[in-house]
């Protein structure tokens, strides 16, 4: 991949990161929420995506090119 496209990628990311904490700082305080639920959402979004990745493992035995390698 050239550079430009991966300095590019990561300028991107890295405004989205920020828009992200800005919009949060500005949301939070509003809200008046328990810091339960801002740490429920994370770690469930988190979670998500980890049973996403087992099922897509466990339900497509031709992408298993891990599973017969030599140790």
């Amino acid at each position: 991949m050239p550079v430009k496209k991966i300095v590019l990628m990561l300028g991107f990311v890295i405004i989205a990161a920020g828009i992200t904490v800005w919009v949060a700082t500005v949301i939070a305080p509003s809200l008046q929420a328990s810091i339960s639920w801002m740490t429920v959402i994370p770690i469930a979004l988190v979670a998500y995506m980890v049973w996403r990745v087992i099922a897509g493992r466990i339900s497509n035995k031709g992408d298993a090119r891990y599973d017969n390698a030599k140790k």
